[in-house]
């Protein structure tokens, strides 16, 4: 936490389950083959991480986040749940969530959404804190609309509520031990750098097309709705078209693009939108 009182993001370290017998969390609540209980993975990944908090197998840490490549789901005829987190627990016990990996620039989103629960914050909603979901802030209550009509809508999606920072800002400000204000270890990284831009350095259109729909190949961005020569070549920040492999002749679905993703000639995708830079890459051909 910085002395202005904004909230930076240090990542503390990686825990990698790589057998059943250390990702009990999950494994102990299967419903189906690739389905676990969303409410019971997060109880018994935070009774994990409570009882070896303080014995060196986990590094210290505010939040710790599972991210699972099972399908998240209240019971098996409802998987609509892609993030479940407990509110107002930093700082406290159980100050941890779960996160459906879907592989794509979206897990950006659930994350950030499950932290801010967190950290105090509830939807957004009239009837809960008086900022309407329509708006489609971080903390909507349903998964963001990869089929936006402008990069400014999009852009929401970065960004939290009015209400939503005021409710991180008061559970803070009513922390009896604030541990946001502890000194982060020396080595950690800051995740909230800007020089990271995964679209650039790791992931092309075509792996992150790959990587939403199959990871090992079938899919790729649907180019043909992209001409070089017209300005919709930008909107790739905020509707990545990619192709189906599971439907190789019908519609293109979008998805998000990671920052970094070239959207024309020095220009790349940063939080939703195609903004200019001298970093970005040089592509002849786009405007």
């Amino acid at each position: 936490m910085t002395p202005e009182g904004d909230v930076k993001v240090i990542l503390a370290g990686f825990v990698i389950a790589t057998n059943i017998e250390a990702s009990r969390w999950t494994e102990d609540n299967v419903i189906s083959s690739n389905v676990v209980n969303d409410g019971n993975t997060l109880l018994t990944f935070s009774q994990w991480i409570n009882a070896n908090r303080n014995t060196g197998a986990i590094p210290p840490h505010d939040h710790a986040a599972l991210f699972t490549g099972y399908d998240l789901a209240e019971k098996i005829t409802d998987k609509r749940t892609i993030g479940i987190a407990y509110l107002s627990r930093v700082c406290n016990s159980y100050a941890s969530s779960v996160n459906e990996e879907t592989f794509n620039a979206m897990i950006i989103h659930i994350a950030a959404h499950e932290l801010a629960h967190n950290l105090g914050a509830s939807h957004d909603s009239y009837h809960s804190n008086g900022c309407s979901a329509e708006f489609g802030y971080v903390m909507s209550p349903s998964l963001p609309n990869s089929e936006y009509s402008s990069a400014t809508s999009a852009s929401r999606n970065f960004i939290f509520s009015s209400c939503s920072r005021a409710a991180i800002g008061a559970y803070i400000a009513g922390l009896e031990t604030n541990c946001l204000e502890n000194s982060p270890m020396d080595g950690l990284v800051d995740l909230t750098l800007a020089a990271f831009n995964p679209g650039e350095t790791v992931y092309g259109v075509d792996d992150q097309c790959r990587l939403t729909y199959a990871p090992n190949g079938g899919s790729a961005m649907c180019r043909e709705n992209y001409p070089l020569t017209t300005m919709k070549w930008a909107s790739v920040c905020y509707r990545l078209q990619c192709r189906n492999p599971a439907n190789l002749n019908g519609p293109c679905s979008s998805q998000f693009a990671h920052d970094g993703t070239a959207c024309g000639n020095y220009k790349w995708c940063q939080q939703g939108q195609c903004v200019s830079s001298v970093d970005a890459p040089n592509v002849p051909g786009k405007k």
